[in-house]
């Protein structure tokens, strides 16, 4: 239990960054194709967080590096936010649905953080249609190449941060066998 919750502490601080620069800069072409409330996952998690009687834990130097890096962008090249904001949005949206059940299981009730009803019935959007207005955004070669490049990025700090969670798995289970 705990290794989700520092979890989702983490996606936490991340996506509470990407979705307060995504609404701050609503005016950039593009991030209102991207932005939509409905699919902001910041308020999820800390319901999540908050159904767990759990101490606050600090966050993983992964999710520092990460929430570091979106600020930077955030007051540099605000466009990039796109490329983090089609990784995670776009991961969720894709395999959620399944994770939630495999969370369900393990915690009932408590995997708020992969429920897209309001999204998909309430705004009668879809994981295909945000793609679409995403692939349609009017970008030049070298600014889709930018975007690409961020999206690694995306994905490396994804990579990073559940690195971190095995790990911080690996020294629970050493310190319960102790």
């Amino acid at each position: 239990e705990e290794c989700y919750v520092r979890q989702l502490t983490d996606q936490y601080a991340v996506y509470s960054t990407l979705e307060e620069a995504m609404r701050k800069k609503y005016y950039i072409p593009g991030m209102s194709q991207v932005y939509v409330e409905s699919l902001c996952r910041a308020p999820y998690l800390a319901k999540d967080i908050q159904s767990f009687a759990q101490p606050e834990y600090p966050l993983s130097d992964a999710a520092k590096a990460y929430v570091a890096h979106l600020k930077k962008l955030a007051s540099h090249q605000p466009n990039l936010l796109l490329a983090h904001a089609y990784v995670l949005y776009g991961g969720n949206l894709s395999g959620g649905f399944v994770i939630k059940k495999w969370v369900e299981k393990i915690f009932p009730g408590k995997a708020e953080f992969y429920n897209f009803d309001k999204f998909i019935n309430e705004d009668g959007q879809s994981k295909d249609g945000w793609k679409k207005n995403i692939d349609a955004m009017p970008l030049t070669a070298h600014e889709r190449a930018l975007m690409s490049e961020e999206a690694a990025q995306a994905f490396r700090f994804v990579g990073e941060m559940m690195r971190a969670a095995l790990q911080r798995e690996e020294i629970s289970d050493i310190e319960m066998a102790s």
